[in-house]
């Protein structure tokens, strides 16, 4: 409990280890949450709000412990919640891309040094106890540490064997002189993995000493960013175009109906109104057929999709049912069956069309919803 207050506490200090952890382990629960549990929009918003929190906090603490002004966390916490709206927003996996600049702010708050020395516990230091997280571990490795007295210096050898000196605990010089050789002291070697400390000096030496490539490299990042969310954006109109000219190459047609007045249905279908009034049925499929599938003026078509037929036996024929895209179905109605479809719709059980069987519970809310259809369906 007292770990969880402490990534809410405005006051104290975070060391940057915390704080690009925090930031890291933040992105992941986001993506985690957003990807396979989360559906809705508000509980995705609440989401963003509550690891923006967390994010701000750990950055105020980040720029008390850096002697750093706090414009730092703010301009922090706002890219990183445009870019988790921007990815919420757009239904695309470049739309991620939008976390590069948030991403690149942690990674200079993270390499800002230290202007005090303080005592951290799991990097944190602040009005929020910690010490109960850490009691028992100190009293266990007090506990191994400890060395009993030998006579004569007879367990020596064995303790020299049962414990290892690091280079925190001697140096060359203090090293007692009654260890084994085995146990003596190693200096650090070069190929050393990097600390956390020496990775942020590395990085502070490349904000401070590089500032105009520091610049370019922003811009340039920028300018990605830009990319992976604007691409995706133009490509998809660039293959709805595509799409339509496809179809109306391949579907004959005398007239494009206009299609307006958008409502979703329980079942997963769609109802629409064309420029007359005419109702249109949508729906989706896995069907590999494009162009139309079914004409009253010519009669030729798959002959289950000639009229919808409701729970009750009541038919209406389609005009015509046509197939675009990658399996979106429109059953075309005439304007004068637009009413008696839409109170079959409010009051029937189900109906079937093209062999396809659709449920009508709480239709008739749906179509109470929506201005359009109020009236036909009562």
């Amino acid at each position: 409990m007292q770990l969880i207050k402490s990534l809410f506490c405005f006051k104290g200090s975070d060391n940057n280890e915390r704080f690009i952890l925090l930031s890291l382990i933040s992105v992941l629960v986001f993506t985690f949450f957003n990807e396979l549990v989360l559906a809705s929009m508000i509980s995705k918003i609440i989401l963003i709000a509550l690891i923006a929190l967390v994010i701000f906090a750990s950055a105020i603490r980040r720029c008390r412990d850096a002697n750093h002004a706090s414009k730092a966390a703010w301009l922090t916490t706002s890219l990183y919640a445009i870019a988790l709206l921007v990815i919420i927003a757009l239904p695309f996996a470049t739309s991620y891309g939008a976390l590069i600049l948030p991403l690149a702010a942690t990674f200079y708050l993270f390499a800002q040094p230290a202007k005090h020395k303080l005592s951290y516990i799991f990097g944190y230091n602040g009005p929020v106890d910690l010490n109960e997280l850490i009691a028992p571990a100190v009293k266990q490795q007090t506990k191994a540490e400890r060395i009993e007295p030998s006579l004569f210096g007879a367990a020596v050898e064995n303790q020299a064997d049962d414990y290892q000196f690091s280079s925190e605990q001697y140096s060359p010089e203090q090293a007692p002189s009654n260890l084994d050789s085995s146990a003596q002291y190693i200096e650090p070697s070069s190929t050393q993995t990097k600390s956390p400390n020496q990775i942020a000096s590395l990085f502070f030496y490349w904000f401070s000493q590089k500032q105009k490539l520091i610049l370019a490299i922003t811009g340039a990042l920028f300018v990605i960013a830009s990319l992976l969310i604007a691409l995706p954006l133009l490509t998809s109109d660039d293959l709805e175009a595509d799409n339509g000219t496809d179809v109306l190459q391949e579907t004959v047609v005398e007239h494009v109906s206009t299609r307006t007045d958008l409502l979703e249905m329980p079942d997963n279908f769609y109802l629409l109104l064309d420029e007359n009034d005419g109702l249109i049925i949508h729906w989706q499929s896995d069907s590999s057929a494009t162009g139309e599938v079914w004409s009253l003026k010519s009669a030729n078509g798959d002959l289950s999709c000639s009229d919808i037929e409701f729970n009750n036996g009541d038919k209406i024929r389609t005009v015509n049912v046509v197939v675009e895209g990658l399996g979106d179905f429109y059953a075309n109605f005439s304007p004068l069956d637009t009413e008696e479809i839409v109170k079959s719709l409010a009051k029937r059980g189900n109906f079937s069309l093209c062999d396809y069987n659709f449920s009508l519970k709480g239709s008739q809310r749906a179509l109470n919803s929506n201005p359009a259809y109020i009236d036909y369906a009562n």
